[in-house]
């Protein structure tokens, strides 16, 4: 499943803005596209992008001006962007994991089966 996929469209833009903020495409202090832009470009309803923004400021990475639209904030950094999970990758991980752990514990108990010396 590829990054995305399977998400509700809220969280879609959400990851797509967070994204364009870890980039620097949005720097600190720069001014968002306007809710009409956002929609039009994500082909969403306002209901949608705004969800979307909720979440970015509940993530301390925008903030609103009345009237004057909503700002990436100025204290925000590259590092200090929040990475989505790839939640399919880190199933696919666990299960690699516990197939090696399988392994190593029939290494294991075939090394102790057989003794000291033989």
């Amino acid at each position: 499943m590829a990054q995305g996929e399977g998400l509700a469209a809220y969280k879609k833009v959400a990851n797509e803005l967070r994204a364009r903020i870890a980039r620097e495409q949005y720097g600190p202090g720069d001014r968002l596209p306007s809710l009409k832009d956002l929609q039009a470009e994500f082909a969403a309803s306002n209901t949608v992008i705004k969800a979307a923004l909720t979440i970015l400021r509940n993530e301390n990475l925008i903030e609103g001006q009345q009237g004057k639209g909503v700002y990436v904030r100025s204290d925000v950094t590259p590092g200090s962007v929040p990475q989505p999970v790839d939640v399919a990758a880190l199933i696919a991980q666990v299960a690699q994991l516990r197939d090696q752990v399988a392994n190593l514990s029939e290494r294991l108990s075939i090394l102790e089966h057989a003794g000291p010396g033989r």
